[in-house]
């Protein structure tokens, strides 16, 4: 009898296996493993028997139709259409089907509605966050912005600076306030200012600022000095940590990119006197200011630029002149009387009093009356000097042809020369009369003058 009862105990487990077998195997079984159940609804969006990929676009489609409302007061202040975020929701939709025979049955069994709930997680929010940090409500006046405490780079001190308490608003701080609310299906958000003041995240008693203080006082106190002509420019450590980045573990890497913007927004404001105003002791008026010219000091940033990567790499304390690509007549130090890097030899132009002054280290050893330009080819101010001197020479214009023997251009078709054609220098009637840009001069004059000056002689015209 027990005999009986044990075969028909095997004889039911292997129908009901095999009936298990059957069902695993059948078109049912691999439906309901792939497919939601009837009547499932997720975030109110009805998913009924949607796979899990087709599940993700309904619900990403329903999302994307929302419209994020910001009120203020209850007033609506900005709207931010949701269309095209995407959304990291996989996982979920995978649990609601189930991830086994005994799930997928116990998760298809019954026919009542089925509502879940899941976090609408954005996969990127940067689009989004941009937009509103950019928009106009989160424009709210405010008198003290906050500020982190940080390690002053401006000089080799390194001192440390204490945070500021202000009273804006911290706007990345509103923005993932409102991701969050997307995520949990909210569409709404009531924008109380005074709740989202922002706050210093670094503060002068930190562990990790006085680490970071040790850090910049251990990689960035090199002493690199440029020489130029009125003193000494020192590199901040600040341009360091820009142009030769040190990481946690001591490495050091050379950002070409760096440089060259330091070249170009630092040193060379620094070490160049082409085109700057320059304060100046004139003859007939005392001191003056001038403006421009082609004169004076140029940096090559691109040569330099490679010198300075070499000299960064090596790591080693410099002081040097930099490279420059055009110098002066007057390369001494600045002697402070007033003529800079124009030195004490030079040509002197005066346009109102029409007349010129030689001076050859500090002495005035020649004077003349002369004729500039006239009204329409006026003789431009500025600093420049001698580009080249020719013996003998024909200058021509649109409507002239005149040969000169003694030719000094100095700002390119504008020089001096001697003018045997006119009879009266030093004529207030120059506007009407004057050259076409030229300086005019008698022929003792200019002979003298040409006599004197060389290739680079300073021209200082006012």
């Amino acid at each position: 009898m027990k005999k009986k009862i044990i075969i028909g105990v095997i004889a039911a487990v292997v129908l009901v296996c095999g009936g298990f077998a059957v069902y695993l195997n059948s078109e049912g079984y691999e439906y309901k493993a792939t497919h939601l159940p009837a009547n499932t609804f997720i975030n109110g969006v009805d998913c009924s028997e949607l796979t899990e990929k087709e599940a993700i676009s309904e619900l990403t489609n329903a999302w994307n139709k929302k419209t994020f409302t910001v009120t203020r007061n209850g007033k609506k202040v900005a709207k931010f259409p949701l269309k095209e975020l995407e959304y990291e929701i996989d996982g979920n939709i995978e649990e609601f089907i189930g991830t086994n025979f005994f799930s997928v049955l116990s998760n298809h069994s019954g026919s009542d509605k089925k509502e879940h709930k899941i976090s609408m997680k954005i996969k990127d929010t940067a689009a989004l966050n941009k937009k509103i940090i950019k928009d106009k409500f989160l424009l709210i006046p405010y008198k003290v912005m906050t500020k982190d405490a940080y390690v002053d780079m401006s000089d080799t001190k390194f001192k440390l600076v204490k945070e500021v308490y202000g009273d804006n608003v911290d706007k990345e701080k509103v923005a993932k306030k409102i991701d969050s609310l997307i995520e949990k299906g909210e569409f709404k958000f009531e924008f109380e200012p005074k709740k989202y003041i922002d706050k210093p995240e670094l503060k002068l008693g930190d562990k990790a600022l006085k680490e970071e203080q040790k850090f910049d006082k251990e990689n960035y106190s090199q002493k690199f000095v440029y020489e130029k002509y009125n003193g000494e420019y020192r590199i901040m450590p600040k341009d360091i940590k820009k142009m030769r980045p040190v990481d946690a573990n001591g490495k050091a890497t050379i950002d070409k990119k760096a440089i060259k913007k330091f070249m170009n927004d630092t040193l060379a404001w620094q070490v160049n006197t082409q085109y700057f105003d320059r304060k100046f002791k004139s003859t007939d008026q005392g001191t003056i200011t001038v403006y421009g010219g082609t004169y004076g000091y140029v940096l090559d940033k691109d040569k330099e630029a490679k010198k300075l990567a070499e000299d960064l790499e090596a790591n080693k304390d410099f002081t040097r002149k930099p490279v420059f690509s055009q110098t002066p007549y007057y390369t001494g130090k600045d002697k402070k009387d007033g003529r800079g890097d124009i030195g004490d030899s030079y040509a002197e132009v005066s346009i109102g009093s029409q007349s010129l002054w030689l001076y050859i280290k500090g002495k005035r050893v020649m004077s003349t009356s002369v004729t500039t330009g006239r009204s329409g080819n006026d003789t431009e101010k500025g600093v420049y000097y001698i580009e080249y001197k020719q013996k003998g020479a024909t200058l021509t214009g649109a409507d002239y042809s005149s040969p000169v023997t003694y030719w000094m251009p100095f700002n390119g078709n504008q020089g001096c020369h001697d003018a045997p054609w006119r009879g009266d220098f030093g004529s207030s009637g120059y506007t009407s009369s004057g050259s076409h840009g030229c300086v005019n001069m008698p022929y003792y004059a200019a002979a003298e003058m040409f006599s004197k000056v060389e290739k680079g002689f300073p021209v200082v015209v006012h």
